[in-house]
Parts: C-alpha cells; sequence; structure tokens
C-alpha cells in the first residue's frame, strides 16, 4: 500500500513539473525566424485577399 501512495505521490509532482513548463514555455514564446515572420505576413495578406474578394462576391445580387 505504501508503494502505491508514493507512485501516485511522484506522479503528482511529475503533473506539477509538467504544468509548471507548460506555464514557462507560455510566458517566454520562441522567437519567431524572420523567414517565419515573412510567410506569417505573406499567409495573412494572401486571407484578407480572399476574405475582399469572398465579401464583393456575397454582395452582388444572386440573380446576376
Amino acid at each position: 500500500m505504501a508503494l502505491k501512495a508514493g507512485s501516485k505521490l511522484n506522479k503528482l509532482n511529475r503533473k506539477k513539473e509538467e504544468d509548471k513548463r507548460k506555464n514557462i514555455a507560455m510566458e517566454f514564446p520562441a522567437t519567431i525566424t524572420p523567414y517565419r515572420l515573412n510567410k506569417l505576413n505573406r499567409k495573412k495578406e494572401e486571407d484578407k485577399r480572399k476574405n475582399i474578394a469572398m465579401v464583393k462576391i456575397l454582395q452582388e445580387p444572386f440573380w446576376s
């Protein structure tokens, strides 16, 4: 029985450490490389163009 209680305690401690690491990772996100930043900016511009095109399509009457 003591062994079981010890393993539960170890499991809880591991969970606490894992949660702590996740919180630290959220506070200090990895830096974005210039390549990744450029890729994200291009995707953002492409999405903006698609959204504008979709709005134009939706504003046209469907019978025209």
